[in-house]
């Protein structure tokens, strides 16, 4: 519904973007292949700087048979002849990577890979989320699980069952998109939900609140 605006041909950061190569792991130093899971089609992108890291335990949580984790989530990358020369079986891929950013006509390092501000998928789920399971929320999940290739969601759950079915349908389908730290905020669930927060025993206040800043502390020193 909202995009941001980016183009290749720009001539300034922030004209164009970067944005895929936060998100690919450095692979060779070159331009890599990635195999379109609809078409079978090699396309190509530039190797990646490894900023963003996709978490395995996420990896395999995924249903099986859902699109948004066997087209959008990279496992293998190609060179032009179609060979395989890196993957996460070999080792050589150090972590699977998200595709959503992915610019084959890129320049260099300028694509015109477009960061989302909002998608209907967001809009259909909060509103389903804030309604509970009524007929109109669960056509918007279950329209969104069909085009994830899922079945529908399991029928007559109360609604704390039906919100928290909601929560886990986000967590899938606005991966990578910056969401999923703010809907555990505001569920209260950071530190029990992050498992490098429940390692070490981090308080819900400690991962809720940001630091007060040192130059509210230098003028009150009642804080």
């Amino acid at each position: 519904m909202f995009i941001m605006s980016m183009d290749r041909t720009g001539v300034n950061e922030g004209q164009f973007s970067k944005i895929s190569k936060m998100y690919i792991p450095y692979v060779s130093g070159g331009t890599i292949y990635l195999k379109n899971s609809a078409t079978g089609q090699l396309e190509p992108s530039h190797d990646g700087w490894g900023e963003y890291v996709t978490n395995l335990n996420f990896y395999n949580s995924f249903d099986r048979g859902d699109k948004r984790h066997d087209w959008l989530i990279v496992d293998k990358v190609y060179d032009a002849n179609d060979n395989v020369i890196a993957s996460l079986d070999d080792k050589k891929l150090s972590y699977p990577f998200c595709r959503k950013f992915i610019d084959p006509h890129f320049v260099g390092d300028k694509t015109s890979t477009r960061p989302y501000l909002i998608r209907y998928s967001d809009i259909a789920l909060t509103y389903a989320e804030a309604a509970g399971p009524t007929d109109k929320a669960y056509q918007l999940v279950n329209y969104i699980r069909s085009r994830s290739g899922l079945g529908d969601l399991q029928p007559n759950l109360s609604l704390e069952q039906f919100r928290e079915a909601v929560l886990n349908e986000r967590k899938f389908e606005l991966a990578f998109e910056g969401n999923w730290c703010y809907d555990l905020r505001r569920w209260n669930r950071l530190h029990t939900d992050i498992e490098s927060a429940k390692n070490q025993g981090l308080t819900a206040d400690v991962m809720v609140f940001y630091p007060l800043p040192s130059i509210e502390t230098d003028l009150n020193p009642n804080l």
